[in-house]
C-alpha cells in the first residue's frame, strides 16, 4: 500500500492537536509530540493523546472534536459521531479523531450528498496548513499573506520568554 501525507508523524500530530484542543504546539512541544508518534507508531500515538479526554462523555466527544473540525451545526453528524463513539469504545477517540480530520481533508473538492463538506475542508485544510507552518517554525512566527505576522513567544522583561500556543 502506498504512503499517504496522512502517514506522516507531522501531519497526524497537526491533525490531532487541532482536532483536541484547536491549538498548535511551540515549536519544541511538536517536536517531541513528532518523536513520540515516530518512536510509538501513529495507531498508539493516536490512541494516548485521546486517553486525555476520557473524562468526557461520547456525546461531550462528539461535540468537542466536530467543533473543532469546523462541522457544526449538523445534528446529524453529531449524533452519528456520538453512536460510533459508543460502538468502538471511547478509548479509540484518538484514532477516531485522526480519521476523521483525514476524512475532512479529502473532502475539499467533494460532490454529491459530501458536498455539504466542501467549506468546512476547505476551512479545515488551511487551519491544518497554518498549524503546521507555525508549529515547526523555530522561531514561532507565521507570515500570512495579509502581510500580518503572529509571534510564537512573549517577553515581558521579567523573566525568560514565554512560549504561547497559536490558536488559529
Amino acid at each position: 500500500m502506498a504512503q499517504t501525507l496522512f502517514d506522516d508523524p507531522r501531519a497526524a500530530t497537526t491533525i490531532l492537536n487541532r482536532a483536541f484542543t484547536d491549538q498548535s504546539p511551540s515549536y519544541a512541544a511538536f517536536n517531541n509530540q513528532v518523536a513520540m508518534a515516530t518512536s510509538m507508531g501513529l495507531e498508539a500515538f493516536a490512541l494516548e493523546f485521546g486517553a486525555r479526554f476520557a473524562g468526557l462523555s461520547e456525546d461531550q466527544l462528539s461535540t468537542h472534536l466536530l467543533g473543532n473540525l469546523g462541522a457544526l451545526p449538523n445534528a446529524g453528524l453529531q449524533t452519528a459521531l456520538k453512536d460510533y463513539l459508543v460502538f468502538v469504545g471511547k478509548a479509540q477517540v484518538g484514532i477516531v479523531a485522526l480519521q476523521l480530520g483525514q476524512i475532512l481533508s479529502g473532502l475539499e473538492h467533494a460532490t454529491g450528498e459530501q458536498a455539504v463538506f466542501h467549506a468546512a475542508a476547505v476551512a479545515w485544510n488551511k487551519e491544518l496548513a497554518d498549524a503546521y507552518a507555525y508549529s515547526s517554525n523555530p522561531y514561532g512566527l507565521v507570515t500570512f499573506p495579509a502581510g500580518g505576522t503572529l509571534v510564537g513567544v512573549l517577553v515581558d522583561g521579567a523573566g525568560p520568554p514565554v512560549a504561547v500556543q497559536a490558536g488559529f
